[in-house]
């Protein structure tokens, strides 16, 4: 991570066809190696390279990994954006578990009008959606359907960072 780049702590889910959130970590059952395909697959697609962004997604440990944006030439990104996440919100820079009464994810948002929050928040969401139209016909995820596993169709991400 550099000045200028963001990470967010991300999650592998299962989205119903409209976009609700079935399970915020695949049932607990995508094993680690499937989750490394997974994000290879969506760092080699360059996702926001249209947008002058590269998008990295880094698998750690089964359900669990980490969305890296870095910019490449529309200027710097900001952490200062809300999650992409229900589950979580954002509360002066640190993120806190609540209660979610809407389970489809959330549009990230900038949370100061600054251009780096602007650029970031529209960009971390054409990310996810263009990310869950990748998933939707993975192989690993051809797999898990035909073994009768919850599938990782979608995207949370939270809890923005930068240095």
């Amino acid at each position: 991570l550099a000045p200028g780049d963001v990470a967010f702590r991300l999650n592998f889910a299962t989205l119903g066809p409209d976009g609700r959130i079935l399970d915020s970590r695949v049932g607990r059952s995508l094993a680690t190696l499937e989750a490394i395909e997974l994000a290879r697959m969506l760092t080699a697609r360059d996702l926001l390279a249209t947008e002058g962004i590269r998008a990295e997604v880094h698998a750690t440990v089964g359900h669990r990994g980490v969305l890296w944006l870095r910019s490449t030439r529309v200027g710097p990104l900001s952490a200062d954006v809300s999650n992409a996440d229900p589950f979580y919100e954002k509360i002066g820079g640190m993120g806190q578990a609540r209660k979610a009464t809407d389970l489809h994810v959330p549009s990230v948002e900038p949370l100061d009008r600054s251009p780096e929050a602007v650029r970031t928040a529209r960009a971390t969401n054409l990310f996810l959606e263009r990310a869950r139209a990748a998933l939707a016909d993975d192989p690993v995820n051809t797999r898990r359907a035909r073994a009768g596993a919850k599938v990782a169709n979608g995207l949370l991400v939270r809890n923005a960072g930068s240095l």
